[in-house]
């Protein structure tokens, strides 16, 4: 199994433990950033909760993002799907993240991590 395999199971093994079936996710907080200690790529940081657990937040966080969308009414509750788009051999394109539920968000990416963050106010 390639890494960026391993990367994306890992991905949803994450949003499982966190979000459980069929539970409600809320985007919090969408950040954008492109600084020179970024070296000027585009990062992406999403802060997402769980309707049941206000005090935790799943934190994604994106590397070189590219043909971003974002396009909500309301609360966002998007449910990311990520694929591994690295043969369509795209530069510094490794990575597609799309809400295949609601059609909220869409972007490509170089690379990206996971986090859980306990006890947020």
């Amino acid at each position: 199994m390639s890494g960026t395999s391993e990367k994306i199971q890992d991905y949803y093994s994450v949003n499982r433990r966190y979000f459980g079936t069929g539970a409600a996710r809320i985007l919090k907080r969408l950040e954008w950033a492109t600084a020179p200690e970024l070296g000027y790529a585009p990062h992406l940081t999403i802060h997402m909760a769980s309707a049941e657990d206000h005090e935790s937040e799943l934190i994604l966080h994106f590397e070189d993002v590219r043909s971003f969308r974002f396009s909500a009414s309301g609360i966002a509750q998007p449910l990311l799907e990520v694929r591994d788009v690295s043969s369509q051999q795209w530069d510094g394109v490794i990575y597609e993240f799309r809400d295949g539920e609601n059609d909220t968000l869409f972007f490509l990416c170089r690379d990206f991590q996971v986090s859980i963050q306990n006890g947020v106010n």
